[in-house]
């Protein structure tokens, strides 16, 4: 009965160390690598500087990390999510779509939705990880 419950508490502990590397992955790896779009040319990485709040018109295909948490900072969560809905719908494995929808989700009380994003981010990066490593 103790080895089972140690060996429960020993899995528990290795998955917990598992979600605490993918954080810092997140923290300190370029936004360039999670995004799994590693062949993007020189000019799509370029910021843009389109505005977004028109009335009307789709936004843009564009994705830029710095454009995505720029519009976050401004809480415009609305367009953050459909920004990163474009983004996720274009590559299923970027892990940053899925977490800044996250955020966004979470600032606007949709709790559900920030922890399914999560799990995708996180998942993705695993993915992503096992890829380098």
């Amino acid at each position: 009965m103790e080895s089972s419950k140690t060996i429960k508490e020993m899995k528990a502990i290795k998955n917990l160390l598992y979600i605490i590397v993918i954080c810092l992955l997140l923290i300190l790896l370029k936004p360039e690598l999670l995004s799994m779009n590693l062949y993007q040319t020189q000019s799509s990485q370029k910021p843009h500087k389109q505005s977004l709040h028109k009335v009307n018109e789709p936004l843009p295909s564009i994705w830029s990390v710095e454009l995505v948490k720029d519009t976050f900072e401004r809480g415009k969560l609305e367009i953050v999510v459909e920004m990163c809905n474009n983004r996720i719908q274009e590559y299923p494995n970027d892990a940053y779509g899925y977490w800044y929808r996250a955020k966004a989700f979470k600032m606007l009380d949709e709790n559900q939705k920030a922890l399914f994003d999560l799990d995708k981010a996180e998942l993705n990066i695993r993915i992503h990880c096992e890829k380098i490593f």
